[in-house]
C-alpha cells in the first residue's frame, strides 16, 4: 500500500516506507514494523542483479537499496556470498552517509535491514568499524548510529567499547546509539555495570563528555538515573543541566499556528492534529531523536513547502533564539531547490548561527555554487569549519583540492578535505 502512495504521490520509491519503518524504530519504540513490503517479497535475484550491477556505477538509487535488503530481512536464509554482501554494504554505507533526502532515509533504514538480520548484523558492524579507521573520516557519529539499531547482543558490547574512545566524535555516535537502545528497551540487562562505568567516566571528563552522561542518563532506570544525576551534581567543573524537560512542554518559544496556517493555505486541507503534534516534537523540546523523526515525517508530507517557507522567516526574525534554532534544523530537512535562492542571501547575514543554517539547508536542498567563497563563511577564517566542509564536500567544490593541499591548514583538516575527495559527493537519488 506504501509503495502505492508513492507512485501515486510522485515521490522516490521507498521514501515513504523507510520513513515509517524509522517511526517503528525510534518514535514507536516497537523494535521492527510488521509491515508489508509487497515490492520485496519476489523478485529477490533481479533485485540484486540491479544493485550489484549498479554499485559500481553509482547509479544505484536509495529506492533500490531498500527493496534488496527488504528482501534480505524478509528472506534471512538467502544464498548470497558473505563476500558480495560486505562489499555492497560498504559501498551502502558509504553513499548513506553523503545522502540527503529520501536519498538518505533510504539507504538508512536499508542499513537498519541488516542491523538486525541475523547474519549480516556482524556484516554491518565491521563495516562500521572499517569505515571509522580511516584517517580523516568525516561523517562518524551517522556511521556508528547504525550500531544502535542493531541486535544488541552484538553490538552493544562494542558501543561501550567506543563510548571511552578518545575520539570526542566517537564517543558521541556511541552515546547515541547506546541511548537508542535503551529507550527500545532492548540494551542487555547483564552489561549495566559497564554502562554505568562508562556514565562514571563520561560524568568525571569535559563538559561535553558530562552532557552525553546525561543523554545515558536520563534514559536509564530509576535507581542507575538517580545515581547517574548525583554524579553530575558532584562535578567539580561546570556541569549540565540535571533537570528533564517534560515531552512536550506547555507552551512552544514560537507561535506553531503561523506554520499551521501556512500548510492549510498551500494545500487547502483542514486542520491536522498530526501537523500539530509534529511541530511540538521540532519546537519544544530537546530530544534529538524525536525531532529528527518529526522532520523525516514532515519532509514526506505535502506540507514541506510551506512549512519551510515559513522556517526562513522564522530563522532571521530572532537570530540565537530557541525559535531561529529549530527554524534552521525544520530547513535543513525541508528546504528545496525553490527555497535556494532565498537561503544564498542568507549566506553574508551577520549573525553565525543564520549563516550556517542557510548553508547547511543550501547544502541539502540542491548544493552550493562552485564559485561561492566558502572559507568567508567558516568560523574559523584560516580554515574551514566542520559545516564549510560538509558544504564543500557535498558539492564537489573547487576549495577542497587547495585545502588538502594547503600547509597553513591544520593536517587534520587536510585529511578531512582529502577524504571527501577520494569518497565523493551528495548522493540525491
Amino acid at each position: 500500500m506504501l509503495a502505492g502512495y508513492e507512485q501515486v504521490l510522485g515521490m522516490p520509491s521507498g521514501a515513504m516506507q523507510a520513513t515509517c519503518e524509522g517511526l517503528g524504530r525510534s518514535i514507536f519504540a516497537s523494535g521492527r514494523p510488521a509491515l508489508q513490503r509487497a515490492r520485496a517479497l519476489g523478485g529477490g535475484q533481479e533485485l540484486l542483479d540491479t544493485v550489484y550491477d549498479g554499485a559500481s556505477r553509482h547509479s544505484t538509487t536509495g529506492g533500490d537499496w531498500f527493496a534488496l535488503t527488504s528482501y534480505w530481512d524478509h528472506m534471512h536464509s538467502t544464498m548470497i556470498p558473505l563476500a558480495i554482501v560486505r562489499q555492497l554494504t560498504a559501498t551502502l554505507l558509504a553513499e548513506m552517509v553523503r545522502s540527503c533526502g529520501a536519498a538518505y532515509v533510504t539507504r538508512y533504514q536499508a542499513l537498519c535491514h541488516l542491523a538486525d538480520h541475523p547474519i549480516y548484523a556482524q556484516v554491518l558492524v565491521e563495516a562500521v568499524l572499517d569505515f571509522i579507521a580511516v584517517p580523516g573520516v568525516e561523517p562518524v557519529i551517522d556511521a556508528i548510529s547504525l550500531l544502535g539499531e542493531g541486535l544488541p547482543e552484538q553490538t552493544a558490547p562494542v558501543l561501550l567499547d567506543l563510548g571511552a574512545d578518545p575520539a570526542g566524535r566517537t564517543r558521541t555516535g556511541a552515546v547515541s546509539a547506546l541511548s537508542n537502545q535503551i529507550r527500545m528497551g532492548a540494551f542487555p540487562d547483564e552489561l549495566r555495570p559497564r554502562l554505568r562505568q562508562l556514565v562514571g567516566a563520561l560524568c568525571a571528563g569535559s563538559l561535553d563528555d558530562a552532557r552525553l552522561a546525561r543523554q545515558l542518563i536520563v534514559r536509564m532506570g530509576p535507581e542507575d538515573q538517580a545515581a547517574g544525576m548525583e554524579l553530575l551534581r558532584r562535578r567539580a567543573a561546570p556541569a549540565p543541566a540535571t533537570g528533564v524537560r517534560p515531552l512536550p512542554p506547555p507552551h512552544a518559544p514560537v507561535d506553531l499556528a503561523r506554520f499551521e496556517h501556512a500548510a492549510q493555505e498551500a494545500t487547502g486541507l483542514p486542520r491536522d492534529p498530526v501537523l500539530r503534534r509534529l511541530l511540538q516534537e521540532v519546537h519544544v523540546h530537546d530530544r534529538v531523536d524525536l525531532r529528527h523523526h518529526a522532520c523525516l515525517l514532515l519532509m514526506a508530507s505535502p506540507y514541506r513547502v510551506s512549512l519551510a517557507d515559513v522556517a526562513l522567516d522564522v530563522l532571521t526574525e530572532q537570530p540565537g533564539s530557541a525559535s531561529s534554532v529549530s527554524a534552521g534544523i525544520m530547513l535543513s530537512y525541508l528546504a528545496t531547490e525553490d527555497h535556494a535562492e532565498r537561503l544564498t542571501a542568507l549566506l553574508p547575514h551577520s549573525r553565525p548561527e543564520v549563516r550556517m543554517a542557510a548553508l547547511t539547508a543550501l547544502t541539502h536542498a540542491q548544493g552550493v555554487s562552485p564559485d561561492l567563497d566558502l572559507l568567508a563563511l567558516s568560523s574559523r577564517t584560516e580554515f574551514p569549519d566542520a559545516t564549510v566542509r560538509y558544504a564543500a564536500g557535498m558539492a564537489a567544490h573547487p576549495d577542497l583540492g587547495s585545502w588538502a593541499q594547503s600547509s597553513t591548514v591544520p593536517m587534520e583538516v587536510r585529511e578531512r578535505c582529502r577524504w571527501w575527495q577520494r569518497n565523493g559527493s551528495a548522493v540525491r537519488r
